[in-house]
């Protein structure tokens, strides 16, 4: 958005808090390492942010007596070691849980329902390959 000199650009939060490695990766541990010596120049190392790597993974959540405790998060991490991308609370209204800027992946959505929220034992666990846009995941508590 600009008016006259002034310009405000909105950047989605989990945006945000991605990191870029070299060899343009979102993983640390995936970076290609880049190896420079004292006084040495190095070049035609570029940085291309992969936009079209990421996607939105929306995630419903269902309860089978259609009551939903209170204070529900889903986090998502990373399948292979549990390290979270990000957390987001579950709108009351729709049930949903959107998380924007996923990197393509294997991931895990864990669902933490009231009081659990603060224990590290999430309440469910639901595999999730993303290479799209995934709309709807349903996340059925027991």
């Amino acid at each position: 958005m600009s008016v006259g000199n002034i310009q405000a650009v909105h950047t989605p939060e989990t945006l945000s808090r991605l990191r870029l490695y070299s060899g343009n990766t979102f993983r640390l541990r995936d970076a290609k390492v880049v190896h420079v010596n004292s006084g040495e120049d190095v070049t035609g190392i570029d940085f291309i942010f992969p936009l079209s790597t990421l996607h939105q993974v929306s995630a419903v959540v269902q309860s089978a007596g259609g009551f939903l405790p209170k204070g529900i998060q889903v986090s998502l991490v990373y399948a292979d070691n549990q390290e979270l991308l990000d957390t987001a609370s579950v709108d009351p209204d729709t049930h949903t849980a959107i998380f924007t800027s996923v990197p393509e992946g294997n991931f895990l959505l864990q669902l933490q329902a009231g009081d659990n929220s603060r224990t590290p034992n999430p309440a469910l666990n639901v595999p999730s390959q993303v290479r799209a846009d995934l709309q709807n995941v349903p996340l059925n508590l027991p």
